[in-house]
């Protein structure tokens, strides 16, 4: 992840319950990602100095199980969006942190997922409270070579 050019995730953590002093720690953690496309999907290996997570986001909208951005485990789905107005087709991932995926009352952690070009992933982040947006930033991961 290119901390430099991401933005700070402080106010995203904290929208999704993690304290004060464990949001301040994990905003910058150094985070490397492997990721690798089939058809079916994104299969992800996210590692930090605190620990080693793998997991599948499936193209078709089924619902599967990730760490969740606060701890534990959550239920999520992804899907893709098309292109439009200039902007590139990305993978968009809900994840449930409070209620359910559907829920009017639920805290829902959306990543946007984009590729510019074939050396940068933007993943767009924000916490979603009643369906209304209350926290976003960005990550900016690079291809190492």
């Amino acid at each position: 992840m290119d901390l430099g050019a991401s933005s700070s995730l402080k106010e995203v953590l904290g929208a999704v319950g993690l304290n004060f002093l464990v949001a301040q720690l994990v905003d910058r953690l150094a985070v490397k990602q492997e990721i690798e496309q089939s058809a079916l999907g994104l299969d992800v290996t996210v590692k930090t100095l605190m620990g080693t997570n793998t997991f599948v986001l499936p193209f078709d909208g089924s619902v599967t199980e990730v760490p969740g951005a606060a701890g534990g485990k959550n239920l999520q789905s992804s899907r893709w969006e098309p292109s439009s107005q200039g902007r590139p087709p990305r993978l968009v991932t809900r994840q449930a942190v409070t209620g359910t995926l559907n829920s009017d009352d639920a805290v829902i952690f959306e990543t946007m997922r984009s590729l510019d070009g074939a050396d940068t992933l933007y993943e767009h982040v924000r916490v979603l409270k009643s369906g209304s947006p209350v926290a976003q930033g960005r990550r900016v991961l690079r291809r190492l070579t």
